[in-house]
C-alpha cells in the first residue's frame, strides 16, 4: 500500500497508505474485527477520521466517514458493526465514492488485504 499512485484531485503522485474501497455516499462502514473506539477526529486530507485499535495489535483507521458517526472514544464494537456511514475523503474527492482504509501493526502501514 506504500506505492506511489496517481492523485487526481491534487494532480501529482503520491504514497498511498491503505486501500480505497468502492461504497456509496451513505453506505455503512463496519469494523473489520473487534476492537475498541480510540479515537474520532477531523484530518484536513482525509476527512473525518474513527481509529479503532483492533484484537491482534492492529490499529485502523477508517477515513472519508460522515459527521454523525456511530461510534464514541472507548466504544467496544465487534466484527461487522456499523461504526460510521461513508462520506468524502477531501484528498481525493476527484475519485469514485469510497471508503479509505489505512491499517497499522508495530508502527508500520500493512497491506489490509492480508489480514481477512
Amino acid at each position: 500500500p506504500q506505492n506511489p499512485v496517481y492523485s487526481k484531485t491534487t494532480s501529482d503522485w503520491r504514497t498511498h497508505n491503505g486501500i480505497d474501497i468502492a461504497a456509496s455516499e451513505g453506505t455503512p462502514v463496519r469494523a473489520i474485527t473487534s476492537g475498541t473506539v480510540k479515537s474520532i477526529s477531523k484530518d484536513p486530507m482525509l476527512g473525518n477520521v474513527i481509529c479503532i485499535n483492533h484484537i491482534g495489535g492492529y490499529t485502523a483507521y477508517y477515513c472519508g466517514i460522515s459527521d454523525t458517526p456511530v461510534v464514541n472514544e472507548g466504544n467496544i464494537v465487534s466484527t461487522g458493526d456499523t461504526i460510521g456511514y461513508v462520506s468524502t475523503v477531501p484528498s481525493e474527492m476527484l475519485d469514485e465514492s469510497h471508503l479509505h482504509l489505512a491499517v497499522m501493526l508495530e508502527n508500520e502501514y500493512i497491506d489490509p488485504e492480508t489480514l481477512y
